[in-house]
């Protein structure tokens, strides 16, 4: 912290009227109580402390309100203070700039290590001790920074940075020179001006400059199976490539906050024209398709979902969410091999969840045998808990429901073993089990969590108002119908609720409530496919 969104704790939240200055007083106390620890426990005298920050923060300076599009020196200098044992050389500034990657042989040579811990740990070639900085011992040396984000992520221009004494220099499709000195908030680009100056730094520059490709190359075998599902020949960018420079685009970085606060809040369907009037500006903005295949999954857009996922896949093929989130959408949507096909692509970088995955889509083809096999392969991962849940959904499935709840409470004992938060469907398969065996009591506690961890799924209020019908617990229902509507105003939502309602046989609810769906989403189609 500070990152985004800026919501400091109390008191720091009253305390401060930026909230960006709240979550700084924040984090200065909590490293303020770790210090107090220390010379509580009398190690604070003799311990090497070296306090730095990765990166600043725009905050609107040069347009971009957080970091990773540009290299200006708001987000390039960062605090950086250390204090030696026994305070050597409490008090002393030193103005030579130095990089983060110097903290490494830093702490190396406090700890005796010397060359050979330096050279065991492979620190980058350039670096050095900050202690030889402090005693003058390294030679004159240029700063390179770099920025790949504004091309992986939104298909602009990549950035390359050098400070040489008072003067930065940034490679950009329209270069820039800023004298630091004179200049301190890089507002006059001297790239005309000053010739010399600028010649020189793009000549030094040029050997640090690496062709970059899409992150994690691929194997053979890998990339035949993405050019048997279409995903080779439109990548994102070579070095080549004319792309646009982000400082004419980053205008478009407020509607991509406004699109992300949109889908974070729940507000697909606001986010979505956002979105969509991005990528038709850039199609090539890898991270608005991923939102926007999530925002139309949430709207029960699946197809389109499923296209758009794909789209960002092309313009980046080994973005392995992208290939697992096809996988995941396309079981929904029941379109199996599809899904198979995608989680395979994700084996080798993420087993558990690909296993995981290629579990659910045997199962869904009834094939019990192969979904345990992938399910146990799952198992012998980091990803435990999903592993056992889609074990209990195969022991249910089987209507071996004693199986499939003790499978659900190792599930939620492993995950309170290790303090993790829960996974999408634990509670809701645990009270559906419950409900099957007649235990109506703790099958309607298990709905409840469900509902309390993830309030925007609507098949955990089904169920619940399935049970309490049963019951005859009407009112409850019926609040119930309305909890729904007011967390998650999908059309998921109203097809869930109109359809529950048909199933219990109030059919003047189910039509009201296609209605209501209707009037917020008139074109959805599966609500126009609702019975009348």
């Amino acid at each position: 912290e500070p990152h985004t969104p800026y919501e400091p704790p109390e008191p720091f939240k009253s305390r401060y009227k930026s909230a960006y200055d709240g979550e700084i007083a924040s984090a200065d106390s909590i490293v303020g109580d770790f210090f107090s620890y220390l010379k509580d426990q009398g190690l604070y005298d003799k311990s090497l402390i070296i306090l730095l920050s990765d990166h600043g923060e725009g905050l609107g300076d040069h347009k971009e309100t957080e970091h990773g599009i540009f290299l200006y020196r708001e987000a390039l200098q960062v605090p950086l203070m250390m204090k030696l044992p026994g305070q050597a050389m409490k008090g002393v500034s030193i103005a030579t700039p130095v990089e983060l990657s110097d903290v490494f042989p830093t702490i190396l040579a406090m700890c005796g290590a010397g060359q050979a811990g330096y050279a065991a740990g492979s620190a980058a070639p350039h670096s050095v001790s900050l202690l030889d900085v402090i005693d003058g011992r390294t030679a004159h040396r240029q700063i390179y920074s770099e920025t790949l984000f504004p091309k992986f992520h939104y298909g602009w221009s990549d950035l390359h940075s050098l400070i040489d004494d008072n003067h930065h220099y940034i490679q950009a499709p329209r270069p820039e020179l800023y004298d630091l000195a004179g200049d301190s908030a890089e507002k006059n680009n001297l790239a005309g001006q000053d010739r010399r100056n600028f010649i020189a730094m793009r000549a030094a520059i040029a050997p640090m400059i690496h062709a970059n490709a899409t992150p994690s190359a691929v194997t053979q075998e890998e990339q035949q199976k993405l050019a048997a599902l279409g995903y080779i020949g439109s990548t994102a960018a070579t070095g080549d490539e004319n792309l646009p420079d982000p400082k004419d685009k980053v205008g478009m970085s407020e509607d991509l906050r406004r699109a992300f606060e949109l889908h974070s809040a729940g507000r697909y369907a606001e986010a979505l024209p956002v979105l969509e009037k991005l990528v038709k500006e850039n199609p090539r903005m890898l991270d608005v398709w991923d939102i926007m295949a999530r925002d139309l999954d949430s709207l029960g857009r699946t197809g389109e979902a499923i296209d758009a996922a794909k789209t960002g896949l092309r313009l980046s093929p080994n973005t392995t969410h992208l290939a697992l989130m096809v996988a995941k959408m396309s079981i929904d949507a029941g379109r199996l091999d599809e899904a198979k096909a995608h989680a395979e692509l994700a084996v080798k970088d993420e087993p558990s969840v690909a296993h995981d995955i290629l579990a659910r889509v045997a199962l869904a083809k009834n094939d019990y045998a192969t979904a345990e096999r992938e399910a146990k392969l799952c198992l012998e991962s980091r990803d435990r808990a999903s592993a056992l849940l889609t074990l209990a959904r195969i022991e249910e499935q089987k209507k071996n429901y004693a199986s499939a709840l003790e499978y659900c409470n190792r599930a939620i004992e492993f995950l309170e073993t290790r303090k993790g938060s829960s996974i999408n469907g634990l509670y809701y398969v645990r009270g559906d089990v419950l409900a099957r065996m007649e235990r109506y009591p703790e099958a309607e506690e298990s709905f409840r969590k469900e509902i309390e961890l993830f309030p925007r799924d609507p098949q955990p209020y089904k169920n619940l108002i399935l049970l309490y019908a049963t019951e005859g617990r009407t009112q409850e229902a019926t609040q119930l119908v309305f909890q729904l509507i007011d967390k998650s105003p999908t059309p998921p939502a109203y097809v869930a609720v109109s359809s529950t309602l048909r199933t219990i046989g109030d059919m003047n609810g189910a039509r009201y409530w296609r209605m209501q769906g209707l009037k917020k989403y008139p074109n959805d189609k599966t609500l126009l496919r609702l019975p009348v």
